[in-house]
């Protein structure tokens, strides 16, 4: 298996679609609802999108360990990107990242980007018309 060092751009478009998605408030309890659905998101997401950042960095360094160990600094959240154009294409980048993080948890953010990729696949699947009209049971 390979990992792929994904690009700052990549960390940061994730960013901006959590941070739009119903006001920011579209997952707010994978955080343990801080401060009540009011307050911003913005630092919860900041922190785990740089934790996955981080991830990402460590499972690279450990899978080549005959490379040069890439530093880990901040993400620069002040650099605006867009957000993803459609929760398939953010569930399809969610779901690569998840598979380069291996095992690479920093914070717990694996535990809440296995989350999030399941919630986002629901959105999607839940607007499927064979959705509505298919047996429960």
């Amino acid at each position: 298996m390979s990992t792929i060092l994904y690009e700052d751009e990549k960390f940061l478009k994730i960013y901006e679609t959590m941070r739009i998605k119903r006001g920011g408030q579209e997952y707010a309890h994978l955080f343990s609802y801080p401060e009540g659905w009011q307050n911003s998101m913005d630092t919860y997401y900041q922190a785990f999108v740089d934790a996955l950042r981080v991830a990402n960095i460590r499972a690279y360094n450990e899978r080549y360990d005959d490379a040069d160990e890439l530093d880990i600094s901040l993400l620069d959240f002040s650099h605006t990107v867009m957000p993803y154009g459609s929760d398939i294409q953010f569930l399809k980048s969610l779901r690569g990242l998840r598979y380069n993080l291996d095992e690479a948890n920093v914070n717990g953010c694996a535990k809440i980007l296995d989350h999030i990729i399941d919630e986002v696949s629901y959105d999607i699947i839940s607007r499927i018309p064979e959705w509505e009209t298919a047996d429960t049971w």
